[in-house]
This record gives structure tokens, C-alpha cells and sequence, in this order.
């Protein structure tokens, strides 16, 4: 009665912020199989996020990016069974 992730859809794939700055991830899961539920979030979140470089860009288990100091950095985005997508975040 539940499916997994087949990819993941990110509306930005960069993002461009100053220091101090947020940027929200709008992630959607595409399932395997349509009809079928994705496994419960009390078996494992459906979307968690990290940071390649938290000096520069941290990310909060929501998936809200804040910009910290200037550089360039990628936060990924990953699916419970571990299909994942990458956002590169430059800092200004």
C-alpha cells in the first residue's frame, strides 16, 4: 500500500542571496507509483535537507537556506530512500 520516491522537483536549482538572507525550498516528491502513499513521516521524513559547507549557507530541518558569508556552497535535498537533488547556493 506504499511506494517510494522516483525523483524529487526543486522550482530553483541556484539561488543567489546576501548575507543574512533566506530562501524557502519548495520540493516535491514524484512516487513511483501514483496510486500508492508515501511511507508515513513517523518511519522516516519525506524530505531532509543538508548543507555541503554550513560557513557559508546552513539549512533548517524544514528546508528554509540562510545565507551566512559570501561563497559558493550546495545544500541537498533528500528523499527517505535516498533519491536526492542539489541546489547550489552562491553568498554575496
Amino acid at each position: 500500500s506504499y511506494t517510494n520516491a522516483k525523483s524529487l522537483t526543486i522550482k530553483k536549482k541556484s539561488v543567489d542571496l546576501k548575507a543574512g538572507e533566506s530562501h524557502e525550498i519548495d520540493a516535491k516528491i514524484n512516487k513511483y507509483n501514483k496510486k500508492k502513499k508515501i511511507m508515513p513521516s513517523y518511519h522516516a521524513k519525506h524530505l531532509r535537507y543538508m548543507t555541503s559547507n554550513k560557513k557559508i549557507a546552513t539549512v533548517s530541518p524544514s528546508g528554509l537556506i540562510t545565507a551566512r558569508s559570501a561563497g559558493t556552497c550546495k545544500v541537498y535535498v533528500y528523499a527517505a530512500n535516498g533519491v536526492n537533488k542539489a541546489i547550489k547556493v552562491q553568498v554575496h
